[in-house]
């Protein structure tokens, strides 16, 4: 399975995270066939150890956009998934079906993991911050 995901999706991640110090944030992932096409922060509560994610922004979304919604993002102050992500994963495949999952890692990656209700986990990649300069420098 071959998963992209924008580049501005990528930027407005890395622009979104220095508002937040180091706390965690997050949102709701848009997806137009396999390819994450942009991301709705959208933050009920936050802390240094979690985030509790609201509908408020993904519902001013016009509908067409709302139903691309197939994923969720966050950034965490570690590396790797902890067992609530894998519990959230969990429950969002239940709930679509496919569940694309983005998180900015505590030492700058970006990880993606797809998960498949049936299938179980069949995407996984990592974009590391000397890749994202690289890209953008050409």
């Amino acid at each position: 399975m071959d998963v992209k995901i924008k580049t501005e999706v990528i930027e407005k991640i890395i622009e979104e995270s220095k508002k937040h110090d180091k706390l965690e944030f997050g949102g709701w992932v848009i997806v137009d066939n396999e390819e994450i096409v942009d991301v709705v922060f959208d933050i009920k509560s936050q802390s240094y150890g979690d985030v509790i994610l609201d509908c408020k922004e993904i519902l001013k979304l016009d509908k067409s956009v709302r139903d691309k919604c197939a994923g969720w993002f966050h950034r965490h102050p570690i590396c790797g998934l902890s067992g609530t992500d894998i519990n959230t994963m969990n429950q969002l495949t239940e709930f679509w079906g496919r569940c694309y999952t983005l998180v900015l890692q505590g030492n700058g990656d970006i990880s993606l993991h797809v998960t498949d209700k049936e299938e179980g986990l069949i995407h996984e990649s990592w974009i590391t911050p000397e890749f994202i300069d690289e890209y953008k420098n050409g």
